[in-house]
């Protein structure tokens, strides 16, 4: 946590204090409040509230009807343990019955309950819909390491079931695994319906897997219906091994293309998914679509082909994800997506960066996805049913659109077949990473096409049909294979195909048409080594391209497509092709994230490198190292408090910079409104929920900082730990000698982890009977986080007389009355909502009975306890006081104890 600014940021600051939850435990033991958690849930009136710690040694209820806002935590080995382990979940173990194993807000009456489910792992429920968990109403779910596994749905959704028709929600977080569920029809994982901006209702999945679940027509994994799918906060999201695949299903399951699909994620009816962030990774992986199956005779049940597996996007539904990897999914057409009716896909790279991941290249890609097709092996076959070559090994398009930024496609293939008696047509397998039909269009933008193709596709990109378009801007095409037509291929109606600032080296033919009579082919800026095999299409147009054998760069064999500072592809040309079309202007990064700067030539403003990577040596222009910091000023926070952070934005030159700006993205824990406020002149800011961005408008001089912003905000109503991140904004002609410093991040913990700890003072030397004594005890939060529920807890003789605390540390803190505790002992507890950092001072007053014997001892404990777990025990310290019939020989002694 860092400390620069604090006094500054104090200045902005106010507290609010927040109330905390009371426990009850569920278990088999004695001691245990309830002994199955229905019994829990009913103890508060309908709609109220309760918090339920739950013992491993519980007996299983048979179906949890959950109508109450309800904090659930397993992991605890019985209900005297006050710490909860996520490696040790708690079951609940489903019956069956038609019943879910869960339901949140039940089916006569539904209620607007919040229910948070914890350390859990949720089984083997049958029902026709949502096996595990069934969501409706208002109710909004939390996940937060929870496995729910081994459900089996008759219809949807084997393991969740959410209708958000009313506002339902579902967050899952904290490694929360949905695993080796199975619907019958729809949903396999999960099964979400209505769910959307309308209704109030949505998925956030910000962290967990979503694996080897099963459906038998679509969305082994995800199944989205009129639904909204986010998930942008930090986090690792897996969709894997989900499968699509049962021998024989009612046709009434099937959707409108005979096709069972989306083994990962499948979404229709204009749903929505916005996956992936700077500091997040989303992977969509391994999914398989349906499996073959013939009957021996040559007939294929359903014609069914088995589409789009790691995602399948239908009718005006909308994907944007950002630092993602679709890799190694398998379908028939569209191995890793597949796009119908209206639908639109985008998979971009945050230009600030992204974790990285080993397994795949760069920050976001479609890799090693396999559109196979389907041979049944019939020599007599007479039609697609039997036979069909597998299409779209990245990307099948019908009737939609996708834009690439700043993506790696890599090692996609298409699967060739024997063939039909009939017609040999469905042999020919087509668009080893992009298949387009139907007046699809497909933008790539800083993007690299490499290693495609396998020696098994016709051809690379594949487009037919009138309205069709591909354009590649800035992208390098280079190294894919095949073994017939061309790289590019187009085959029937009025296809149009657009090359600007692009590289293409390849060693097979560059564009082949193949019937299409009207297709257009426009190049402008591009560099390629045959431009003759680009000059096929019965409309085309070479426009400032060059050719050339070699794009130097700087080692090929290693993937590394940057370029050389010799490079002919350097400063192709003035590109006025390309700005006419408006797409440059807006595309100020190359595939690293790097600027594109205006480089010094014809026209400074019109010119770039060719393909998807610029090169950074001998730019001309406006040169300086600017940094951003982020700091949160070193404060202790506690819940629904005023907080903020402090935003410096720094010029290390060379030269002065006007413009330059930054944009705060904040957790999306905390809570708005946000408020920015410069501490001096000369600043532009405006913000919308969780994201702001100032721009410094006038001149800042090399060696200068501007003026500070602060954020200002409020912090979360639960405990956690949130991340914000800051990045730097750029003017267009900047070339930043140093990207390294162009973002920052702060992690801040909220009421997570803090040390209590107790401790005694002024205590009497001895006492008498009948005396009025006193003593100090202090309460200290050692941190580094606020205590939630601190309270110091008194223990005297259950004899003692007129206990009083003459002092306290204010209001914040209520001491309660004297209970016993059946072991002849009284208590007193002193308790706060919350404790930030610091020393909590108490002086209580006491009486000895005039009835004591002496001599005697007289024993005070003080104990320290919290809602959240303490790290460092004991907690607890014991004075034993002599009670002397008179002063002499007094004297005092100690002797600490635990429980």
């Amino acid at each position: 946590m860092k400390t620069i600014g604090k006094t500054l940021l104090a200045l902005t600051l106010a507290g609010i204090a927040q109330s905390s939850l009371a426990a009850v435990t569920v278990g088999s033991e004695a001691s245990c409040n309830f002994h199955t958690i229905n019994d829990a849930i009913n103890s508060v009136p309908v709609g109220g509230t309760v918090s339920i710690r739950l013992s491993n040694n519980m007996i299983s209820d048979p179906f949890l009807s959950i109508d109450r806002n309800v904090t659930l935590v397993g992991g605890y080995s019985n209900c005297s343990d006050t710490t909860s382990d996520a490696n040790a979940p708690s079951v609940i173990q489903g019956i069956g019955n038609n019943q879910p194993v869960a339901h949140v807000s039940g089916f006569a009456n539904p209620l607007a309950v919040n229910v948070s489910l914890t350390s859990l792992v949720i089984r083997d429920g049958a029902a026709p819909r949502g096996a595990g968990v069934r969501i409706g109403g208002a109710a909004s779910v939390r996940l937060s390491s929870v496995e729910v596994t081994d459900n089996v749905a008759e219809e949807f959704g084997g393991g969740i079931y959410i209708d958000g028709s009313k506002g339902a929600q579902l967050t899952i977080q904290y490694a929360t695994q949905v695993t080796d569920n199975v619907a019958i029809q729809r949903g396999g994982g999960i099964f979400c319906i209505n769910a959307n901006s309308e209704t109030g209702g949505k998925i956030d999945f910000r962290d967990g897997d979503i694996a080897d679940n099963v459906a038998g027509a679509h969305g082994g994994g995800v199944y989205l219906e009129i639904c909204d799918m986010t998930g942008s906060s930090s986090g690792e999201r897996r969709i894997a091994s989900n499968q699509v695949d049962r021998v024989e299903f009612p046709e009434a399951i099937v959707d409108e293309y005979s096709a069972a699909s989306g083994a990962g994620i499948y979404a229709t009816s204009a749903s929505h998914i916005t996956l992936g962030s700077r500091s997040s990774t989303t992977v969509i992986e391994g999914n398989v679509g349906r499996n073959v199956v013939h009957d021996g005779f040559g007939t294929h049940y359903e014609v069914d082909r088995g589409e789009g597996s790691g995602l399948t996007l239908l009718n005006e539904s909308v994907a944007k994800l950002t630092n993602a990897h679709i890799a190694n999914n398998q379908a028939n057409d569209g191995g890793g997506v597949m796009l119908r009716g209206g639908a639109r896909f985008e998979l971009k790279r945050d230009p600030g960066g992204c974790i990285p991941n080993a397994n795949f290249p760069g920050c976001a890609s479609l890799t090693g996805n396999r559109g196979r097709g389907y041979d049944t092996g019939f020599d007599f076959c007479i039609s697609v049913d039997q036979n069909y070559a597998g299409r779209g090994g990245a990307i099948a398009m019908r009737e939609s659109s996708a834009e690439l930024d700043g993506v790696w496609v890599k090692s996609n293939s298409v699967n060739q077949t024997d063939g039909c008696i009939n017609s040999n047509y469905y042999a020919y397998p087509h668009g080893a990473a992009f298949d387009m039909r139907a007046g699809s269009r497909l933008d790539i933008i800083n993007t690299v096409l490499h290693d495609n193709g396998n020696n098994t596709a016709d051809d690379i990109i594949h487009l037919d049909g009138s309205q069709t378009v591909f354009l590649a801007f800035h992208s390098t095409i280079v190294g894919n294979s095949n073994v017939d037509d061309a790289i590019m291929r187009t085959s029937s109606g009025a296809p149009a195909i657009g090359l600007f600032n692009t590289v293409m080296m390849e060693s097979a033919k560059l564009y082949e048409n193949d019937g299409a009579a009207d297709a257009l082919l426009r190049s402008a800026c591009v560099f390629s080594n045959s431009l003759s095999t680009l000059d096929d299409a019965p409309s085309s147009s070479l426009i400032e391209s060059l050719q050339g054998s070699d794009a130097r760069f700087v080692d090929a064999a290693t993937d590394n497509f940057l370029l050389l500072d010799d490079s002919p592809a350097i400063d192709l040309c003035i590109a006025d092709e390309v700005t006419s079309r408006g797409k440059l202007d807006a595309v100020l990064y190359d595939h690293d994230g790097l600027i594109r700067p205006r480089i010094a030539g014809t026209d400074v403003n019109r010119s770039w490198d060719a393909g998807a990577f610029e090169n950074q040596n001998g730019l001309s222009g406006v040169v300086a190292d600017l940094s951003i910091d982020l700091d949160d000023g070193g404060f202790v926070v506690g819940l629904n408090q005023s907080m903020g952070y402090i935003v410096t934005l720094a010029n290390n030159g060379p030269d002065a910079v006007s413009n330059a700006g930054f944009r705060l993205v904040l957790d999306s824990d905390l809570q708005n409104p946000m408020t920015l406020v410069p501490f001096g002149a000369g600043w532009s800011c405006s913000h919308t929920g969780y994201i702001g961005n100032c721009v410094y408008t006038e001149v800042l001089p090399s060696g200068a900082s501007a003026p500070q912003v602060i954020a200002q905000f409020t912090s979360p109503s639960g405990p956690g730990v949130i991340s914000s991140t800051v990045n730097l904004l750029t003017p267009a002609l900047l070339v930043d000698a140093d990207t390294s410093n162009n973002s920052d991040s702060v992690v801040s913990s909220i009421s997570v982890d803090s040390d209590l700890m107790p401790s005694l003072s002024q205590i009497p030397a001895s006492l008498q009977p009948g005396q009025t004594a006193r003593f100090n005890a202090t309460l200290t939060n050692n941190g580094p986080d606020a205590s939630l529920g601190p309270r110091l807890r008194v223990t005297y003789p259950e004899s003692v007389a007129n206990v009083s605390v003459v002092e306290s540390p204010g209001t914040a803190w209520v001491c309660g009355p004297l209970f016993p505790d059946g072991q002849g002992y009284v208590s007193m507890v002193c308790a706060a909502q919350q404790a930030l950092v610091g020393d909590f001072e108490f002086t209580f007053e006491f009486q000895v009975p005039g009835s004591q014997a002496v001599p005697s001892v007289w024993p005070i404990r003080v104990r320290t306890q919290q809602d959240q777990a303490d790290p460092v025990t004991p907690n607890d310290i014991q004075v034993n006081i002599p009670v002397v019939p008179s002063v002499e020989n007094d004297r005092i002694f100690g002797d600490g104890f635990g429980d």
